[in-house]
């Protein structure tokens, strides 16, 4: 408990499954596929080039 708040973290080594939305605003231009990479850090955290896409999730969206 932070400031009476509860937080809840990973330790090194633990996973979990995250659930959201990704909303676009606007259409790509001349394509009728996009391929996205999406990931979720936390705040105050960089991403090292060798931690760029742990576990990637391939988001295909078609127009």
């Amino acid at each position: 408990v932070i400031n009476g708040r509860t937080e809840y973290y990973l330790l090194p080594g633990q996973r979990a499954v995250v659930t959201g939305s990704i909303t676009l605003v606007d259409v790509p231009a001349d394509k009728d596929t996009v391929n996205f990479w999406a990931g979720l850090i936390h705040e105050d955290v960089r991403i090292d080039v060798f931690n760029d896409h742990v576990d990637p999730q391939p988001i295909v969206i078609g127009f």
